[in-house]
């Protein structure tokens, strides 16, 4: 029962990065989307620092079930608030006014010249084909690979590799555990700001790429526990900038009328990717006998995602 929940799970959350992906490029002019995909994105790092706290006293006090009767209550009150009081488009809102509609509807140059460059067909199947044949787009795929791939084989790794290679005691283990999801926190927030203000999101996203492989190697090398485990911190406040400016970089290129599809394949074949990080970490480690050559395999996977990066920059996204 519990695989069979968990595989429903995934089935629904699957819908959600699609669905806000193209909710933000429908509502938000280009200059504010850094802030805007960053806002929705501090979930991500909100939820599981917060959520691994209160359940560890949840089930404590009255056992595991609570836990999932109290997800389960939490996302039935969300639905009817996110039904009533949103759209799918500016202009189908019943409260938005006339400033507000031509403020978000506004096209600047940019994305008058992206509509006309990249009108999308009413296959999904040519779509699909269509974007798998757009370099810029193999290129941001490529990138978010990386970018799960660090994430997944850091989060599933990093408690064991601070208690076994690292010596820490479990008390401490915990507290460096929750510290990336800070730091990654403040990653999200300075990168929507920044991105909004220069009007680039490429560059946030390949720097984010970058400083995220380049303190996982140092994290790595370094002999003293603590100084690994802070400069593991500084790695996913880098992974925090990279997150929202990906998305970002996806909406300024994909027609409106093929995000959704754009968001769906990018993020799932990340995810799918990303799930065999941590496998290949720990047959790394076991093959050596040492974490360092688990984590080199991030960190080269980092840099190649950082590359495809340098290719967007170029591109001026």
């Amino acid at each position: 029962m519990l695989y069979a929940a968990m595989l429903v799970l995934g089935l629904g959350e699957a819908l959600h990065y699609p669905m806000v992906i193209a909710f933000v490029k429908n509502w938000f002019p280009r200059e504010e989307r850094g802030k805007a995909n960053s806002s929705w994105l501090l979930g991500q790092m909100i939820g599981p620092a917060l959520g691994m706290a209160c359940f560890a006293l949840i089930i404590a006090a009255c056992g595991w079930r609570a836990i999932y009767w109290l997800c389960a209550i939490l996302s039935m009150v969300s639905l009817p608030l996110v039904w009533f009081f949103t759209a799918d488009r500016p202009a189908q809102h019943r409260w938005i006014n006339n400033a507000e509609l031509e403020h978000i509807t506004r096209e600047p140059a940019q994305d008058a010249a992206q509509r006309e460059k990249g009108a999308h067909s009413d296959t999904p199947w040519r779509n699909f084909a269509a974007l798998l044949k757009n370099p810029d787009f193999c290129c941001s795929a490529f990138a978010y690979w990386a970018s799960a791939s660090m994430w997944w084989g850091i989060m599933s790794w990093l408690p064991q590799y601070l208690r076994v290679a690292r010596g820490f005691s479990w008390a401490k283990m915990g507290f460096f555990s929750s510290l990336p999801y800070i730091f990654g926190l403040l990653g999200l927030i300075s990168a929507g700001v920044i991105a909004d203000r220069v009007k680039r999101a490429a560059p946030l996203n390949c720097l984010g790429l970058a400083g995220c492989a380049l303190f996982i190697g140092l994290g790595a090398l370094v002999h003293n526990s603590y100084l690994s485990a802070g400069l593991l911190c500084v790695a996913l406040l880098f992974k925090g900038v990279s997150i929202p400016m990906a998305w970002t970089v996806l909406q300024a290129f994909v027609p409106a009328g093929m995000i959704g599809q754009a968001a769906g394949l990018q993020n799932g074949s990340a995810q799918l990717v990303g799930s065999l990080s941590p496998m290949i970490v720990g047959f790394l480690i076991g093959a050596t006998g040492t974490y360092t050559a688990g984590l080199m395999y991030l960190v080269v996977f980092g840099f190649l995602g950082a590359a495809c990066g340098f290719f967007l920059v170029l591109r001026k996204y």
